[in-house]
């Protein structure tokens, strides 16, 4: 922003410098602090619909709470309007805290990556599945934005995948 100091409108320059690299943007744990928060992203949230930038974005707030009591909110409102009429909102709460279930027994981090650790990944993530493990399919292939992409294995609403599977791009 600095660099576009005195530009009549330096939001819309690098919204549309993102359009150039990008289809698709994700703010995770979206959230608004202050009216400066507000109005910047209320901007970006603006152009990035106009210039047919997805927007994927997580948040332990619902969009109609966002910024809820905050100064000048109304000047949020066209915003959040913005969100509930042209995105898909989806509420992910389950009930249940996956950080808290078995943390007592469960390491968080599994050096190296080797078949053993693999097979501990499998066993925990089984436990979040409503499926038995024998109903586990392996190599499916996913066809998304006529692009391949390869899980390891699915079951029930689980895959798992190899990060440059899903990271690395295949269009260098």
């Amino acid at each position: 922003m600095h660099l576009l100091e005195g530009k009549a409108d330096p939001l819309k320059i690098i919204a549309k410098k993102f359009k150039n690299n990008i289809e698709i943007i994700c703010f995770d744990e979206f959230f608004i602090a202050d009216i400066a928060d507000a109005m910047l992203l209320g901007k970006l949230v603006k152009y990035f619909l106009k210039l047919k930038i997805t927007l994927i974005i997580t948040s332990n707030t619902a969009p109609r709470d966002l910024y809820k009591n905050g100064l000048q909110r109304a000047q949020f409102l066209s915003t959040i309007a913005l969100i509930h009429k042209n995105y898909t909102i989806l509420n992910l709460d389950s009930g249940l805290d996956y950080r808290l279930l078995d943390t007592n027994n469960s390491k968080f981090w599994l050096y190296p990556i080797n078949k053993k650790n693999k097979d501990k990944m499998e066993k925990f993530l089984f436990k979040f599945s409503t499926m038995q493990s024998d109903l586990v399919k392996k190599n499916v292939i996913f066809k998304i934005n006529n692009r391949d992409i390869k899980a390891l294995w699915v079951l029930d609403k689980i895959s798992a995948f190899n990060f440059s599977e899903l990271c690395v791009s295949t269009y260098q």
